[in-house]
């Protein structure tokens, strides 16, 4: 066997990429795929036509000459193929063509699982169950990036310093009159087309969330305020200049909040809340940032408050 290559698919129709989750040699896919530019670091290849097959027909692909052997297996998650397992220079017998199947369906059905209890049913996002695990995960990142055993090396702190975390409430506008005037139905199409909206835009590996209703949480990891607030600036105005079937137009009020160590989950929801609902009561679509606020005397530290209402 030359080489065998795990990629994880894109769900998007227009993404004509997929990501490297392990390759064997460890730089095998270099030489194998066309690579495209990293984005966080992360390896992305352009889909080629064996893997556009395996994407289309959702079946195993055999490719054999003199010179070079392939074979891809599909792994699903649900009724999408989450990854695709490349193999190369290798084509088995029969019967172990049976095993192999036989442990690809086995951890698809696990993945299906996982999915399953982790993922919103209308809009496949995570769903709200799986929010308090992975923000852990998120926060126990950032605890251990935060630790460095030279304290006085000015790379490692620059390196931290980079190394930084936002979640953003988005609430879409009105969206009570958008059910109340067309219907559920159309109101659960508003919800898939802002789901597909939040796909296109964040990476990868930022995490989407829909945590109820017409509400969703996203945590991108970016280094500065600026910069954060420009990406959510960047996704409201994609949604306020998108037109929804039968809808029109719709907008959607963002609060965003830098993720410290530090301080509980539910702290940091409550604060980007209240970014998000100056954003609404002072005029809907805009993006808010809880530290601006602060910062401006517009809102007040709920962690302050409290303190002073205990004494």
């Amino acid at each position: 066997m030359e080489g065998l290559i795990l990629l994880r698919t894109s769900h998007l129709p227009e993404d004509d990429r997929s990501e490297i989750c392990v390759s064997s040699p460890k730089n095998f896919y270099i030489d194998t795929y066309s690579t495209l530019s990293i984005d966080g670091g992360t390896p992305y290849i352009k889909n080629d036509s064996l893997i556009k097959q395996c994407l289309k027909k959702e079946k195993i692909i055999k490719q054999k000459s003199d010179e070079h052997s392939r074979m891809l297996f599909p792994i699903f998650s649900g009724k999408e193929i989450e990854c695709i397992i490349d193999i190369h220079g290798f084509i088995p017998t029969t019967d172990l063509q049976h095993i192999i199947e036989a442990i690809v369906n086995i951890y698809s059905n696990f993945l299906s699982v996982l999915h399953d209890n982790e993922h919103d049913t209308l809009t496949g996002l995570l769903n709200r169950k799986s929010f308090d695990h992975k923000f852990a995960t998120q926060l126990n990142n950032l605890s251990n990036e935060s630790h460095f055993d030279l304290p006085d090396d000015i790379e490692q702190r620059k390196t931290h310093n980079e190394n930084q975390a936002w979640l953003a409430i988005l609430d879409i506008d009105h969206f009570k009159k958008i059910n109340d005037g067309f219907g559920h139905i159309y109101g659960d199409e508003v919800l898939l087309l802002f789901s597909n909206l939040l796909k296109s835009t964040f990476r990868r590996d930022d995490l989407i969330f829909r945590f109820g209703g017409e509400e969703f949480i996203v945590i991108v990891n970016n280094p500065t305020n600026q910069n954060s607030f420009n990406i959510f600036e960047r996704f409201r105005k994609k949604v306020q200049d998108f037109e929804f079937p039968q809808i029109g137009k719709i907008t959607v009020s963002i609060g965003i909040v830098k993720i410290d160590n530090l301080t509980p989950p539910i702290t940091l929801i409550e604060k980007a809340d209240q970014a998000l609902y100056f954003a609404k009561d002072n005029g809907r679509n805009q993006t808010q940032s809880y530290h601006e606020l602060i910062d401006s005397g517009d809102i007040k530290d709920k962690e302050t408050t409290d303190d002073i209402e205990l004494f």
